[in-house]
């Protein structure tokens, strides 16, 4: 009778255990403690970002015109269609192999070398066929907020942070202009020309911030280009963006190309 008990127990235990659907977790190890300035829906986001590239709608790897652009573009290799195809399968099973790892990494809360293979992998995620620019850009949101977590000192952004959010503005800029000139067959062109003039914006105010004159002049004047070629000189984009090419040179004490930003804006705006 005992035998028979045991056996029903056991059956029972086993139905529950084969009844238990598998269900995604993006839940932290027990033992994790979160850096200050990282909450649980953070490390829930950063994994929403890895798995797009794991299960999202993939480009045909056959389609070779634009990916060879792409390929050539971050690895400085021109490549002849049976060597494309060869280094776009090897780096698809890389990427996904490495997006897995950076669940891992995030849920055990391994959050410096979740960091560093970020930094590591950025260009070998930008030719996955998953990758869109939206993708790109939350692959480097995540990355912003762990320097924010981990490479500041009370708030106050660290000379290695600064050093690491410019390099991601630079290359985002380099990777928009890319997609507006050579991958404007997706469907997404307005959204990447909107991203690429936010993107010019937040590396001006970097430059300014850091007194990098040249470089704020340049940008200011790529901005201003930008504005004027998407929407036209009758724009108030535009014409605040005369403005503010007017401001930068204002800064730099450059009086007269500032008076001669200041009377176009004033033209354009109709003010005396």
């Amino acid at each position: 009778m005992k035998h028979f008990h045991l056996i029903v127990l056991l059956a029972a235990l086993l139905f529950v255990a084969c009844n238990q659907k598998p269900s995604k977790s993006n839940s932290l190890s027990v033992a994790v403690t979160l850096p200050e300035g990282l909450q649980p829906q953070d490390t829930t986001e950063f994994i929403d970002v890895f798995r797009t590239f794991l299960e999202g709608p993939r480009k045909d790897l056959d389609s070779l015109a634009k990916m060879s652009a792409a390929v050539a573009f971050t690895t400085g290799q021109q490549m002849s269609e049976q060597q494309l195809k060869q280094y776009l399968s090897a780096n698809t099973a890389h990427v996904d192999s490495i997006m897995h790892r950076c669940i891992d990494m995030t849920i055990e809360g391994d959050f410096t070398h979740l960091m560093e293979v970020l930094e590591q992998e950025r260009m070998n995620v930008f030719v996955h066929p998953a990758c869109t620019t939206e993708g790109i850009l939350m692959y480097d949101a995540v990355l912003m907020t762990l320097y924010q977590t981990l490479l500041d000192n009370n708030g106050n952004p660290s000379q290695e942070h600064q050093q690491k959010t410019l390099h991601i503005y630079e290359t985002e800029e380099v990777l928009l202009a890319f997609r507006i000139f050579t991958d404007n067959g997706t469907g997404d062109l307005d959204y990447v020309m909107e991203q690429y003039g936010y993107i010019l914006v937040d590396l001006l105010k970097v430059y300014r911030q850091t007194g990098n004159k040249e470089k704020a002049i340049a940008t200011a004047h790529k901005l201003n280009d930008f504005h004027e070629a998407r929407f036209g000189s009758d724009d108030e984009l535009y014409a605040q963006s005369v403005k503010l090419l007017g401001d930068i040179y204002g800064e730099y004490q450059m009086t007269a190309q500032r008076d001669s930003c200041y009377r176009i804006y004033n033209k354009l705006s109709g003010t005396k």
